[in-house]
């Protein structure tokens, strides 16, 4: 999930983040994404808004195919996070488990699989909590 979120320091109008320079950088390091995240989160439609804007994403096989700086259409995946929480996720300041118990970051299963996909997560979150941090 975190390398989704990434997306949001594109969409969030700082002249110093380049969305084909995120992309790269998350296609290049696809293979360190532990195998239970890319099976949950590898193939999905993700829209990730953010305070001032939204960036779309298609990926397969845990790689990012298609991305843009609008919707994409029929997502399979909804997250909200504000731009200084992805900074602070990226930078270790802050966990995915804390951000998403403060509300920082929310997310929405659109379609049944994926619904059963982020049940699968939030029990997980549950009982290995550091999994998350």
């Amino acid at each position: 999930m975190l390398f989704l979120l990434s997306f949001g320091l594109a969409g969030a109008n700082h002249a110093s983040f380049n969305l084909d320079e995120i992309v790269n950088t998350i296609n290049e390091n696809s293979d360190v994404v532990p195998i239970q995240l890319a099976k949950i989160f590898g193939n999905e439609r993700v829209n990730v808004y953010f305070e001032d804007g939204v960036v779309g994403a298609v990926t397969v096989n845990a790689k990012v195919t298609e991305y843009y700086t609008h919707e994409v259409t029929n997502p399979t995946l909804k997250i909200y996070i504000d731009s200084r929480t992805v900074i602070a996720l990226a930078e270790g300041r802050e966990s995915l488990n804390h951000a998403i118990a403060n509300g920082k970051l929310r997310y929405e299963a659109i379609d049944p699989i994926t619904k059963i996909k982020m049940i699968i997560v939030e029990i997980t979150r549950s009982i290995f909590p550091d999994f998350f941090n």
